[in-house]
């Protein structure tokens, strides 16, 4: 995709829509003033108690599905509403898990504001803990990304909502003067001992308020022709952050990424995890 967009000199923007709310802006600018001093490690999470899944029995196609469609690229397989609509973010055939369903838009801002498009090397651990149903990607994940002047820490638990940072879903930023705390609805700053005076705290709007700026935004760029502040090359690094994580968990072990070349230095078994099979017809067009 980010080739075709350079190839066609197209604008893509990427639905990592909260670069577009005013109160992810006005923190990424407290980070960039310095503020908060050398910043030695980030942490992001996401938080909740699902219940299992209700065992379902495969079933005949409803008549109003082209499920040959839906599946796509994706393996054959009889239709299971378990594995329909919403719930499909929890199977290896056609997602990432919690990991990548919302670990791309707290990575993602981890990623912008720190000024940075990949990590060196990912080590992630994780399985289904708790939740006894038929979905496949962990309940529990735990991921430490190492970049060249930062490590990241990222944890989703979904059978347990305990919060971290009394917070059950944010970024963290530590740095030596304070710590910046950032959710959908709010950032703030604690200062260590007093080197921050008067620590900001920043209400943000509703989610739908991003949505709807992040729309207006590219309409804009689209007249004015400029680069949108989601560009799809940075929706792609913050997506294959997270594909990392998984491909370290599936595997077992820490893997080295090489950003530049886009391979995992040394390790062909996860190397062959970057790609999908796709079933015929399906291909996947080199550009």
């Amino acid at each position: 995709m980010v080739n075709a967009a350079r190839k066609y000199n197209r604008l893509m923007l990427a639905g990592t829509q909260q670069r577009s709310g005013d109160h992810f802006i006005s923190a990424k600018q407290y980070i960039d003033s310095g503020k908060l001093g050398k910043i030695c490690m980030c942490r992001a999470w996401i938080l909740s108690h699902k219940n299992p899944l209700e065992f379902s029995p495969d079933t005949a196609t409803p008549s109003h599905v082209d499920y040959d469609l839906w599946l796509g690229p994706a393996p054959k397989r009889k239709f299971n509403p378990n594995r329909f609509h919403w719930n499909w973010r929890w199977y290896w055939d056609y997602a990432g898990g919690q990991q990548a369903d919302w670990g791309i838009h707290l990575i993602d801002i981890i990623q912008w504001f720190m000024g940075v498009n990949a990590p060196d090397s990912v080590s992630s651990s994780g399985a289904k803990r708790i939740l006894q149903d038929n979905t496949e990607t962990p309940d529990t994940q735990e991921t430490i990304f190492n970049y060249p002047n930062f490590d990241l820490v990222y944890e989703h638990r979904q059978a347990n909502a305990r919060p971290i940072e009394n917070r059950k879903h944010g970024m963290a930023f530590y740095g030596e003067n304070g710590t910046l705390v950032i959710t959908r609805g709010e950032w703030a700053v604690y200062s260590e001992g007093q080197r921050i005076a008067k620590p900001p705290k920043v209400n943000g709007g509703p989610d739908n308020n991003m949505f709807v700026k992040h729309a207006r935004h590219f309409l804009q760029c689209v007249r004015r022709e400029a680069k949108p502040n989601a560009d799809i090359e940075s929706g792609h690094r913050s997506t294959s952050t997270c594909q990392l994580a998984n491909i370290s968990m599936l595997v077992g072990r820490k893997i080295k990424w090489d950003a530049a070349r886009e391979v995992v230095i040394d390790d062909p078994e996860a190397n062959a995890l970057l790609k999908r099979k796709y079933r015929k017809p399906w291909v996947l067009p080199e550009v």
